[in-house]
C-alpha cells in the first residue's frame, strides 16, 4: 500500500458547510456594516481560517464580527450542514482496511470539538491538526508538515484529500500527495491535484 495515512480537509470535503459558512457571514457583514452581500459573493473565503476572513473582510471590531459570525454559524449549521453522500462508509472502510486517517483543516480545535458531525468520527480519526496547531496556515506547509510529524512515516506515506486551492499548495509544499475532491463537481478550475475524486467511493481504488 502506497499511502498509509490519510488526512482530510473538513469543510468542503467531508462535510458540505459552503451554505452554513456563507449565509452567516453574510448574516454577519449586513449586522456590523449595513451591508448586504450575496452568500455567492463570499465563497472566496471559503478554506481561509477564522479570523483570516475577518481580517481580509475588515471589520472594525475582529474579535466581535467573529463572535457574531460563529452565533450564526451555530443557528444555521443544523439547517444548512451534512455529511456528503458515502463519506461515511469511506472513511469507515479505510480505517477497517488499516489506513490511518486524521484532519488537517483550518478550523481550530474548538470548532472541531463542537461539530456533532466529526463527533461520530472520534474513533477513527487519530490525528487533528487545526489551525492553532502551526504557525503558519494553509496555503503554507505547515499544517501537513505537522501532520506527517505526528504520523510519523514519510511524507511519501501521506495523501492529503481536500477541495481548495488551498488545501493543493499545502500539501505540495510540504511534498505530501494530494487528491482533489470535487464532490459537487464545481471546484476552481487549475487546482494543481495527483488526483481527481468526483466522489468519495473513488478514494477506495486507491487503497481496496
Amino acid at each position: 500500500m502506497r499511502y498509509t495515512h490519510i488526512a482530510l480537509d473538513v469543510d468542503g470535503t467531508i462535510i458540505d458547510t459552503r451554505d452554513t459558512f456563507t449565509y452567516s457571514l453574510s448574516k454577519c457583514i449586513r449586522d456590523l456594516r449595513g451591508e448586504e452581500v450575496s452568500p455567492a459573493d463570499l465563497v472566496k473565503y471559503f478554506g481561509v481560517t477564522s479570523m483570516g476572513t475577518i481580517e481580509m473582510i475588515k471589520f472594525d471590531d475582529a474579535e466581535e464580527a467573529l463572535a457574531l459570525w460563529e452565533k450564526y454559524y451555530c443557528e444555521l449549521y443544523p439547517e444548512k450542514s451534512r455529511v456528503f453522500d458515502g463519506m461515511d462508509g469511506v472513511m469507515r472502510r479505510l480505517s477497517a482496511a488499516g489506513v490511518t486517517l486524521g484532519l488537517v483543516t483550518s478550523r481550530n480545535h474548538g470548532e472541531i470539538d463542537r461539530d456533532p458531525n466529526l463527533a461520530r468520527w472520534n474513533d477513527i480519526l487519530k490525528i487533528k491538526v487545526s489551525s492553532e496547531d502551526t504557525a503558519n496556515p494553509k496555503p503554507a506547509a505547515d499544517p501537513a508538515l505537522e501532520f506527517v510529524r505526528q504520523a510519523g512515516v514519510p511524507a511519501s506515506q501521506c495523501l492529503y484529500i481536500g477541495d481548495t486551492m488551498y488545501d493543493a499548495l499545502c500539501a505540495k509544499n510540504a511534498g505530501v500527495a494530494f487528491g482533489l475532491a470535487d464532490w459537487d463537481g464545481i471546484a476552481e478550475a487549475g487546482i494543481p491535484a495527483d488526483f481527481h475524486f468526483r466522489n468519495p467511493v473513488e478514494i477506495l481504488d486507491l487503497f481496496l
